[in-house]
């Protein structure tokens, strides 16, 4: 019975080693490129905006122009979509032939985000310019 035991628990160290990869990798991507990425990326939108956009909120309820604890929230979010997409990846990796699986995952994810946070009525790609660069910032 122990070396049967012994089995079982071998035989979850590998797949718990690749789900604790993309989880933690998930987790990692999501706070610093969703995080702290996206909090870089208004402040050069506000730097290249009229600065009367300052004090102004975002569709997503922050304020332009200010870091508070909302921030941390912002965190929080990205952190658990990253882990998200991370078990998304372990799931659907298997499918797409390894030299393609960056560039495939990497455009799935622009476009679904792009989607998400691009609208033709959003205050964050109206009034904050250029459009292009917020855009490019947001969409990649």
């Amino acid at each position: 019975m122990p070396a049967m035991e012994r089995l079982a628990f071998e035989d979850l160290r590998e797949p718990g080693a690749t789900l604790g990869a993309g989880v933690s990798a998930g987790f990692l991507a999501g706070v610093l490129i969703g995080g702290v990425g996206g909090r870089l990326a208004m402040l050069a939108l506000r730097l290249t905006s009229d600065p009367s956009l300052h004090g102004v909120s975002t569709d997503d309820g922050f304020t332009i122009g200010r870091v508070s604890l909302q921030t941390l929230f912002l965190l929080g979010v990205t952190a658990g979509l990253g882990m998200a997409g991370g078990l998304f990846y372990l799931v659907v990796r298997r499918w797409i032939p390894s030299r393609w699986r960056i560039p495939l995952m990497t455009l799935f994810f622009a476009l679904v985000g792009g989607a998400g946070l691009i609208g033709p009525s959003a205050v964050d790609f109206k009034r904050l310019l250029p459009l292009p660069l917020a855009v490019a910032l947001f969409a990649s």
